[in-house]
């Protein structure tokens, strides 16, 4: 993948040859006061027209093949590895931690040689001793590299040479009855592991056509990015590294990119969250590829693109589908020109192909069974007279003496019911009586309403729309937040608050950008 032309969001990012290795620059937009602030808006992120210096790589596992670190690789290693050592050179050093001065006791030494297609050769490993000393004889003349894990303390795992800029290190090369010397200062370092996934797509991306580089943002140069590494995925869009130096004040923060050459309706750079490393630590850091959507006429501006993207990811979440640019013209112009965003997410809330497709939904999930064409257009009709809200579908029709028939057709029956439907527990016989009693005297529509309106199954409602519109679950705060929005104003203003604010639009355009 490396040395391919690639794309980014609203513009082009070209990554061109400099030098011996690569280079690719991004300016940041102001966004009117009033509207959420966009993707490029945020300078920790790079922004259209970014540039990247990539360093080619010397590490075999750092190669684009390369699977995995080598204390993964070790223990995974090919048959024909070997611990086998015949010669007569040796590597000594002595091992200390850069935060303390102090030696690393224990510190597990590997040393290993690779194939041309980046496969363990040969390892052994030693221990070091109580004042951070090792020694490995016996070796042939060959190109070795040599990794530490401080398996005692928090400075993680680290290959010889390494640095915050090239995590993989050098070699050291040892001819026969030569004694080399490696001494190394341990820095902190932690794994970076995550998943690569694309928008609308129905599987993992493909490995042979998508790879994940980690990068930091150079210090000292605008929108300019420098490659760490770059990873394969797995089949199941998995990648890690385990060699990632921790952040240090030049270097605050990492970015994990996603490039794809496999798919013309993707974006060919995506990228996720900046995130921070620290010393034996473990950070996720997923990234979604975009996908890409048709310019708008006359919205070719940073703000239009921004907009652009909300609209689509809206038509997605709300109508299943992606808009034509006739329907998209008219939902940019109106956030363009200042409409608030929570207006333009209630008219999808509120739109009559919205509504049906939640009333078709209700009849699959909660009666078992498609929308008769009388239904359907009633509850619409009520709907748009305003004598029910979209949101009152799901209450009617757990309500409803159908549901009541297709389970069981008694009170305590329906109990036991909406205990496994809305609490997805089993409750017990009491609590069965109990509210088949109350159903009995206060009606089955007083009793949906009192699990309808538990907080534990509003925050079961708050938690798949984060899942949908914000692609995540819930923090604590957010969550108990919305709890209160839905209890207050409903569901239907739950999803209007989500799909309106700051972090929505943010992520619409991770999720698409245009050609």
């Amino acid at each position: 993948m490396r040395g391919i032309v690639k794309k980014f969001t609203a513009a082009i990012a070209a990554i061109v040859i400099v030098g011996a290795g690569f280079s690719a620059t991004p300016a940041f937009a102001t966004e009117p006061v009033g509207q959420p602030v966009p993707l490029s808006a945020q300078s920790d992120r790079p922004a259209a027209g970014y540039t990247e210096t990539i360093t080619p790589a010397t590490h075999p596992l750092d190669l684009p093949k390369g699977a995995t670190d080598a204390a993964a690789a070790k223990q995974a290693a090919s048959p024909n590895g070997s611990t086998d050592a015949v010669g007569t050179g040796s590597i000594t050093g002595r091992v200390v931690s850069s935060v303390s001065g102090s030696p690393v006791s224990g510190a597990d030494v590997a040393v290993l040689t690779f194939t041309a297609d980046g496969d363990v050769a040969f390892f052994d490993t030693v221990t070091a001793d109580g004042d951070g000393r090792y020694t490995v004889p016996g070796l042939t003349a060959d190109t070795y590299w040599l990794q530490f894990a401080d398996v005692k303390g928090s400075l993680g795992l680290q290959w010889w040479g390494a640095t915050i800029l090239n995590p993989y290190g050098t070699s050291v090369a040892v001819a026969d009855g030569q004694a080399r010397t490696a001494d190394w200062t341990m820095s902190p370092s932690g794994v970076v592991q995550g998943t690569v996934t694309c928008e609308q797509c129905t599987g993992a991306p493909d490995p042979a056509h998508t790879s994940v580089s980690i990068d930091v943002p150079d210090p000292n140069q605008a929108n300019h990015w420098n490659r760490v590494a770059e990873l394969p995925i797995d089949g199941d869009g998995n990648y890690i590294s385990y060699v990632i130096f921790a952040n240090t004040p030049s270097y605050p923060r990492y970015l994990t990119f996603a490039f794809n050459d496999g798919s013309s309706v993707h974006s060919p750079v995506s990228f996720g969250d900046p995130f921070v490393v620290t010393g034996n630590g473990k950070v996720t850091s997923n990234v979604l590829i975009s996908h890409l959507i048709n310019p708008i006429p006359g919205f070719g501006d940073e703000y239009g693109v921004a907009d652009n993207s909300v609209v689509n990811a809206l038509y997605y979440d709300f109508l299943n589908r992606l808009p034509s640019v006739g329907e998209a013209t008219g939902w940019v112009r109106l956030l363009y020109n200042g409409t608030p965003p929570s207006a333009v997410a209630d008219g999808f809330v509120n739109s009559d192909e919205y509504r049906l497709i939640r009333i078709d939904a209700a009849y699959k999930n909660i009666l078992g069974r498609g929308a008769d064409a009388k239904g359907r257009a009633d509850w619409l009709n009520n709907m748009k007279a305003g004598r029910i809200t979209t949101d009152d579908i799901e209450t009617s029709f757990y309500a409803s003496q159908e549901y009541l028939t297709n389970h069981g057709g008694t009170n305590t029956s329906f109990a036991a019911a909406l205990y496994k439907d809305l609490l997805h527990r089993d409750g017990s016989p009491s609590d069965w009586a109990f509210w088949g009693n109350l159903a009995a005297t206060r009606g089955r529509d007083w009793v949906i309403k009192q699990f309808w309106n538990e907080r534990e199954t509003i925050g079961e409602r708050v938690t798949l729309m984060y899942e949908k519109y914000l692609g995540r679950t819930p923090d604590a705060e957010g969550l108990q937040h919305w709890v209160n929005v839905a209890l207050a104003i409903g569901d239907s203003g739950l999803r209007s608050g989500l799909t309106s604010n700051q972090e929505y639009f943010i992520r619409a355009q991770y999720r698409y950008s245009e050609v």
